[in-house]
């Protein structure tokens, strides 16, 4: 063990178990020195949220943590270590119960500038949900968030219903050094006016944006966001616009340069900002890779945006709330019409198809084009993907389309008694190999080329 380096010691207690990481400190005091060195705990993952003595232990020991995750409240007397700790973090997550006093706010907001001080903080990730009626209570840790300096990552879970939430007028009496390269927020009417705050105190930095509330479709429309269109454009490094709704005057993102890549959020509120959103996707020269998100009950709204996908495409990505849709929606119906402006398309992803999308797909119009996903197919319901292998529709584009790869998410064909007409016929089993190695459950199954049987 003496004639051992300490580089190697490290290297082997880098792989070693809390407990017994812990349990070497007494063994000699070599041994216990190493066991205080950065390099056997900047590695390290771990959630607090309880009284484990071990926990406590590796705060007041640890000289730094890769990732932290905390939860709040907790006692006073965990409050004292987390906020006082020398234990430096680089990625921080706080995750806030329901917020019913401004001392669990002013708890967070110590935390945070605690492992600021240490110099180490690069990523910090906040999940909290005030009850309505106490925004106020979340001032101390908004100011927080605006002000930590030297993020990398800021990531702002919370509730999108909630009223008055940002006290802008108090931030704008000070600028933050602008660091951030992503951000991500729940963006809401009521958090317009923090986001844009920190989209232009961050602008020359961000590359990445994302809105991710739109999952849910919270927010289809800001239509207060007056603002926000021309900060984005204006930012000199943005490559990724990800679950953005419909905002004003969005046509002016088409004067950001960098973006390569975005996804926008659709819902039945957003029809009076549609004509914005197409004509950003109608003057853009830039972007390779566009998702198009919407309600599955959103009727013809935001079909202009698929008919304004520019020739620069590479990627595109239809989705709906719903995995499974019963009828044909005009969204993707649109695309027959729209394809043959996409020469450099290469990887299609849609939750269902019809015959006249196939059949316009062509080497001549889409020459670029190599994968097609679908998630139903010509509007049937779930199924096998035998049946495929018998439609005309899907015949004609593979032979028409000889590079193409065509993937269905279905299971290879329908097991039990429940057999649909296809498989009843037991045909095509050389397709599938052997049925011990066919998997049962929905998956993504490519197509091959064959003839109907």
């Amino acid at each position: 063990m003496e004639e051992l380096l300490d580089d190697v010691l490290l290297m082997v207690m880098s792989y070693l178990d809390v407990p017994d990481l812990l349990a070497c400190r007494l063994v000699c005091k070599r041994i216990g020195d190493l066991v205080l060195h950065p390099d056997v705990w900047r590695r390290r993952y771990f959630v607090f949220g309880s009284s484990r003595d071990e926990d406590s232990t590796v705060l007041r020991f640890a000289p730094r943590l890769e990732y932290l995750s905390i939860q709040l409240p907790c006692s006073s007397r965990q409050l004292h270590l987390y906020t006082a700790t020398m234990c430096a973090v680089s990625e921080l997550k706080l995750c806030l119960g329901p917020m019913g006093s401004a001392g669990m706010a002013y708890a967070a907001a110590l935390i945070i500038r605690n492992q600021e001080s240490l110099g180490r903080l690069q990523e910090l990730e906040v999940d909290f949900y005030p009850e309505r009626g106490g925004a106020a209570l979340t001032y101390p840790l908004l100011w927080a968030l605006a002000y930590t300096s030297g993020l990398r990552t800021l990531v702002v879970y919370t509730s999108g219903d909630i009223c008055d939430m940002i006290p802008a007028p108090y931030l704008v009496r000070n600028v933050p050094r602008p660091t951030l390269k992503s951000i991500h927020f729940t963006i809401s009417e009521e958090a317009v006016p923090f986001c844009e705050f920190m989209l232009a105190a961050h602008a020359p930095t961000l590359e990445k944006v994302n809105f991710h509330s739109c999952v849910d479709f919270f927010t289809p429309a800001l239509p207060s966001a007056t603002s926000m269109a021309s900060l984005l454009a204006g930012m000199p490094h943005l490559r990724l616009l990800e679950d953005c709704p419909l905002i004003p005057e969005m046509e002016a993102l088409a004067a950001c340069k960098s973006l390569r890549t975005v996804s926008i959020c659709v819902g039945v509120g957003s029809r009076p900002l549609v004509p914005a959103g197409a004509e950003f996707l109608r003057r853009t020269k830039e972007l390779r890779h566009v998702t198009l998100k919407y309600n599955a009950d959103i009727g013809d709204v935001g079909v202009d945006l698929v008919l304004a996908l520019g020739s620069s495409v590479e990627s595109l990505h239809i989705q709906f709330t719903e995995l499974y849709l019963e009828k044909a929606m005009p969204q993707v119906q649109a695309l027959s019409r729209a394809l043959p402006r996409m020469p450099a398309v290469k990887w299609l992803t849609l939750p269902m198809t019809s015959r006249e999308v196939l059949l316009a797909i062509t080497p001549e119009a889409n020459p670029a084009l190599r994968t097609l996903e679908l998630y139903q197919g010509e509007l049937e319901s779930e199924g096998c993907a035998h049946r495929y292998l018998h439609w005309d529709s899907v015949v004609t584009v593979l032979s028409k389309n000889p590079l193409l790869e065509l993937g269905v998410h279905a299971t290879y064909r329908c097991s039990g008694k429940l057999l649909c007409d296809w498989c009843k016929l037991e045909c095509h089993r050389e397709v599938w190999k052997l049925e011990q190695q066919v998997r049962p459950w929905p998956r993504m199954i490519t197509i091959p080329r064959l003839k109907p049987f």
